[in-house]
């Protein structure tokens, strides 16, 4: 995927790809457009829900001379994955699809709905994407609401729960270490998903240089990331 410029709100068939793989999982798919911006949800199983949400859109490359690679061609060296959106969020994206299909391949009668939230324009305005899909969740279901924001921030707090834990437990069995849960960072799509009332994670590699010069990450972290993707599915939903 890091050889589509996906430059925000232009999926460059990145989104493709995904449900392609997803779709032979035995996943189904539903394409929800808004505007300029290609959203889809992909669901299996039934029951307690599973969801990992993500984007395929992409912050401009800059300056070309700038890079030791051209931003959209892939490089492996000294065990670093260099690439725009290498690290936000192509890398863990792949990550994810490689974890269900481990899941699946191992789990296919699992209990619970294993379910992916992914959107194009999450780097840019984030106006048509993964808000109008919870939008669109919540009238589907009928809830009566109404919701004025001002602050672009849009905070939200997950409480200590199955989610955290899991994820927590999974950090702890491959890495050896507890991680520490913080509210600082960036803004991302979660501030929208917490409005349907579910827990809110966010893990990933590590993201010094994302949306820098020669963005790359480790190509172990995102192996090792797949992982604990996979563990916490067998923690919440077998």
């Amino acid at each position: 995927m890091i050889k589509r410029p996906s430059l925000s709100p232009d999926d460059a068939d990145c989104q493709a790809l995904i449900a392609a793989r997803l779709q032979a999982l035995g996943f189904t798919i539903e394409s929800m457009p808004f505007g300029d911006t290609l959203n889809f949800l992909a669901w299996r199983g039934q029951g307690r829900t599973l969801a990992f949400a993500g984007h395929t859109d992409v912050v401009p490359a800059g300056d070309l001379q700038h890079w030791d690679n051209p931003p959209f061609e892939p490089t492996l060296c000294d065990g670093m994955l260099y690439g725009r959106v290498a690290a936000d969020m192509k890398g863990s994206l792949s990550a994810m699809v490689v974890a269900a299909e481990r899941f699946v391949a191992q789990h296919p009668q699992h209990q619970g709905r294993l379910a992916f939230l992914i959107t194009s324009d999450e780097e840019a305005d984030a106006q048509d994407g993964t808000v109008k899909v919870v939008d669109a969740l919540l009238q589907h279901h009928g809830l009566r609401y109404r919701i004025d924001w001002s602050l672009s921030g849009q905070p939200f707090l997950t409480a200590r729960g199955e989610l955290v834990d899991s994820a927590v437990r999974a950090v702890v069995h491959y890495q050896e270490l507890t991680p520490r849960l913080e509210t600082t960072g960036s803004t991302p799509d979660g501030r929208f998903i917490a409005r349907l009332g579910a827990q809110v994670v966010e893990l990933g590699p590590v993201n010094a240089i994302i949306h820098k010069v020669n963005e790359c990450v480790s190509a172990a972290d995102l192996q090792l990331l797949s992982r604990m993707y996979q563990r916490i599915m067998e923690q919440l939903i077998l």
